[in-house]
This record gives structure tokens, sequence and C-alpha cells, in this order.
């Protein structure tokens, strides 16, 4: 069974190292890393290519800006968001497109994507 890399971005320390405890009771996970300071984070995320970073949600604009943020820094991985008054999990995703027209701009908007989706970063060598 291939190991499972997780790094957890979290907010609440009680919450990291509990999920942490969870997850590697788990058979094939292994936590690369636990942080909480989002620079931070994203300097793991970009090193160790996990397989699945969780992210502990938030309010707003923060917790979507990082979960791009992890995609564009290693687009193989998952990220998962989840809250502790939440009973439920969210799987992101971000797709990048290049527009190089303002009628590929309009295209999107309309729920059409013309263009190819682009990686922002080719994934890691094996």
């Amino acid at each position: 069974m291939a190991r499972v890399r997780v790094i957890i971005h979290y907010q609440t320390a009680l919450f990291a190292s509990g999920l942490a405890r969870l997850l590697q009771k788990a058979p094939g996970i292994s936590i690369a890393g636990m942080m909480d300071d989002l620079p931070e984070a994203i300097r793991m995320v970009e090193e160790l290519q996990p397989e699945v970073i969780v992210v502990e949600g938030g309010e707003g604009r923060e917790e979507v800006v990082s979960c791009c943020e992890f995609l564009r820094r290693s687009p193989n991985s998952r990220v998962v968001t989840l809250r502790l008054d939440q009973p439920t999990v969210r799987l992101c995703q971000c797709q990048e497109l290049l527009v190089p027209d303002v009628r590929d701009l309009i295209a999107v908007v309309r729920g059409k994507t013309p263009l190819p989706a682009r990686k922002s970063r080719p994934p890691p060598a094996a």
C-alpha cells in the first residue's frame, strides 16, 4: 500500500494534534508536517509535494486563498478543508486558465472554458 503523506495547516493546535493522532492510526497515512503559519505551510507544501493537505477551515476569503495557493504550489495534491463546528469536509479544486483575450474571459464567466487548463508547475520528478 502506498504511503499517503499529509500536511496539516491549522489555526487551533488542539485540532491539529487530535487530527494528526486520528489520521496516524489509519494504515498507510503519515503526517509529513503541521503548520499554523501560512507562508511556512506553503513552503513545506511546495518542498514536499504531499498527497493530501488538510486545512482547518475558517471564515471567508482566507480559506479559499490558502486552498488555491496550496494547489498552485502542489497541483497533484488533494486539499481538504474541515471545521470543528461542521460535520462536512470540502475537497478544494482550483483551475487556472490562460485568458489572452477578453472573449476568453467572457467565455469563462459564462461557464465555458474553451482553453485547456494549465498547471502552474510541472509535477515533481519521480
